[in-house]
């Protein structure tokens, strides 16, 4: 896989960002706390596009219990739709030892529709497909300070190799 610096036409010096992380909150009684963290990343080793949700680990184990009681995530597939939740589980032998358990399903292809399709609907003046202007404008104002960030060098740009699952720290789901 050729890496972006190496594509043609690309300033190499231009520091281009290919790779980004950022967390957000949503101030609301409901979500107070709850960090959601986008990932983005081109040349990366695999073409995945999910929803992970991370749940809180329980916050005491009965007397005995042992193993890994992290929390359980749940996970949803954006296209070919599967939907997987990973839990700890007790049971079998010793039912004070815990141990991960993934329930999964194949939902098939879903209705996602690709870049191609929303743009010519749009050039056709169907706006099904769009985003509303209030939520777009939203969006920016909420990734403005990212973007700002990186123009002034406040946030360093991180190497990988073009192919790899990104840099050392980006396996495994992202930490807030």
């Amino acid at each position: 896989m050729k890496a972006y610096v190496d594509e043609p036409g690309v300033d190499s010096d231009r520091q281009t960002e290919t790779l980004a992380q950022v967390s957000v909150e949503v101030r609301t009684a409901r979500w107070a706390g709850v960090p959601f963290t986008l990932r983005s990343g081109k040349a990366l080793s695999g073409d995945v596009a999910e929803i992970e949700v991370v749940m809180q680990p329980v916050r005491h184990l009965p007397t005995g219990f042992i193993g890994d009681a992290s929390g359980s995530v749940l996970r949803f597939s954006l296209g070919p739709d599967r939907l997987t939740l990973e839990i700890s589980v007790n049971g079998g032998e010793d039912p004070f030892a815990l141990r991960r358990a993934e329930l999964s399903a194949d939902l098939g292809l879903g209705a996602q529709r690709d870049y191609a399709d929303v743009l010519a609907a749009v050039l056709d003046g169907d706006v099904t497909l769009s985003v509303r202007a209030d939520a777009a404008e939203e969006c920016w104002r909420i990734i403005q300070p990212v973007r700002d960030a990186w123009r002034r060098g406040d946030v360093p740009l991180e190497d990988y190799p073009a192919g790899s699952a990104g840099p050392d720290g980006w396996t495994g789901p992202p930490t807030a």
